[in-house]
């Protein structure tokens, strides 16, 4: 998964997420979080929980940035 760069000179930065999409086949976690959707969705959608391995920001010096710039599993003993 990645961020939208609102122009081409990618203006912010960017944001990336790595990881495994894994669907859901609790219907009561499918309910909660059905629950606090912005709308109903439909009984036959199916829910991906997103396993993050890896996260990283990167800018091109419009924004400042956190001092950590990549977060992975490794590192935080996931």
């Amino acid at each position: 998964m990645h961020s939208a760069d609102p122009d081409d000179a990618g203006t912010g930065g960017d944001f990336s997420v790595t990881g495994r999409g894994v669907p859901v086949e609790d219907r009561d976690r499918w309910e909660q979080v059905a629950e606090t959707s912005s709308y109903r969705p439909l009984d036959r959608y199916v829910l991906f929980e997103q396993q993050v391995s890896e996260a990283r920001c990167n800018g091109y010096g419009d924004v400042a940035l956190p001092a950590t710039r990549r977060w992975s599993v490794d590192r935080l003993g996931g």
